[in-house]
């Protein structure tokens, strides 16, 4: 399934952390 916006910034905050 297309990954939503927010989903994309979730992932994106978790690999910073």
């Amino acid at each position: 399934r297309k990954l939503t916006c927010f989903e994309i910034q979730l992932t994106r905050i978790q690999d910073l952390m």
